[in-house]
């Protein structure tokens, strides 16, 4: 199984009577410390969706069953890791309300759901804020 230079991005989103709470998870320190979505790497034998209910599942402990929709992409940007170029395809994702997250620790250390304005001040990356930007248009289509 090779891993290939393409990535995906799930803004998982739950919905709380007439709002919605923004899945954010912190990365370890050892891995950079930063505040950011849910994402991962493509395998060669997988597809963007497997891709982004199997990261789901590994990095917050959400099962395929507690996803209600999966929308995208919306937006891609690229990026460089070392001498490779990465692509990264954002995606919405409908998780039931209340799910439990159970964040796998070797990857992450802390987590909070958040309120669009919230998720604005806890991004630290430049393009998970313009990927958020192009979710909120959908959404609020």
């Amino acid at each position: 199984m090779t891993k290939l230079p393409i990535r995906v991005n799930a803004f998982v989103y739950q919905k709380k009577e007439d709002a919605i709470e923004f899945l954010c998870i912190k990365r370890v320190p050892d891995d950079g410390g930063f505040w950011q979505t849910v994402t991962g790497t493509v395998h060669d034998d997988e597809s963007l969706i497997g891709t982004i209910t199997r990261e789901i599942k590994e990095e917050c402990g959400i099962e395929s069953a507690e996803i209600l929709n999966i929308e995208g992409p919306f937006y891609d940007f690229e990026w460089m890791k070392g001498e490779t170029k990465i692509r990264e395809f954002v995606y919405a994702v409908e998780v039931k309300h209340g799910v439990s997250v159970i964040l796998a620790p070797d990857e992450h250390d802390d987590y909070k759901w958040c309120d669009t304005d919230e998720m604005f001040k806890t991004l630290e990356k430049e393009d998970n804020v313009n990927a958020a930007k192009k979710i909120l248009e959908h959404l609020n289509a």
